[in-house]
């Protein structure tokens, strides 16, 4: 039986954030993904756009016993494409570029860019983890380009969500908090996700880069200032 689907959302990216790395590991945004199917009764099909065979096994094992244990049943498809990091190499294989398809980019710092860059290019709206580039001058051209192709690019910044930071937004918009002068921030990260998360990338890209932007994203978040 062939089956409409509410949307398609290529996925790039096997990593610690989509599925979780290790066996009892199941990241944010597959689980995430998944439970919006099951809550509002929506059909997904997921493409995963994976780096390597060994990327693709762990995608490939998480669906299917997410999929289990929400009961999905018929409400979702999976495929998993073997592109080596190479976005050309994936669009030479994926054949569904259907009207209601968007794609998350979930993959080290360094390599937003191109992948950013092919979606958009085809006008499939992206949402990309944070950091959206490394460098500046890249950030400035994929913002130009979106707007180019009236093509939607989002950069997720999920610490929005965090209690504390909805309750400071709210009691400054109140007035209660009075003019902000400065501020600092200082933040700490366990050993082991630049030591075995992100070992095989965390040379090409800084701690401010991927954690430390959360907070210039709160500070903004709740004051507006830039």
């Amino acid at each position: 039986m062939q089956l409409n689907f509410s949307f398609q959302i290529i996925i790039v990216g096997t990593g610690a954030y989509v599925c979780g790395n290790k066996d009892q590991e199941y990241g944010t945004i597959l689980p995430a993904i998944l439970t919006y199917a099951k809550k509002f009764n929506q059909r997904v099909k997921i493409t995963f756009a994976c780096n390597s065979e060994k990327g693709k096994n762990n995608a490939e094992k998480k669906s299917f016993i997410l999929s289990k244990l929400i009961d999905l049943g018929e409400l979702l498809q999976v495929e998993y494409l073997i592109c080596d990091g190479d976005p050309e190499t994936f669009f030479n294989k994926f054949k569904d570029n259907e009207s209601k398809l968007l794609s998350i980019v979930s993959i080290p710092d360094q390599l937003h860019f191109k992948w950013i860059s092919a979606m958009l290019h085809r006008n499939i709206m992206t949402m990309s983890v944070k950091p959206l580039t490394l460098d500046f001058s890249e950030a400035k051209d994929l913002s130009k380009l979106s707007k180019q192709k009236k093509v939607p690019l989002f950069v997720e910044f999920h610490k929005r969500y965090d209690r504390q930071l909805r309750y400071a937004k709210d009691q400054f918009k109140a007035g209660k908090l009075g003019i902000p002068l400065y501020s600092y921030t200082e933040y700490t990260q366990r050993k082991e996700i630049p030591l075995k998360s992100f070992r095989s990338w965390c040379d090409k890209t800084n701690i401010f880069s991927y954690l430390g932007v959360h907070y210039i994203d709160a500070l903004f978040f709740v004051t507006n200032a830039k």
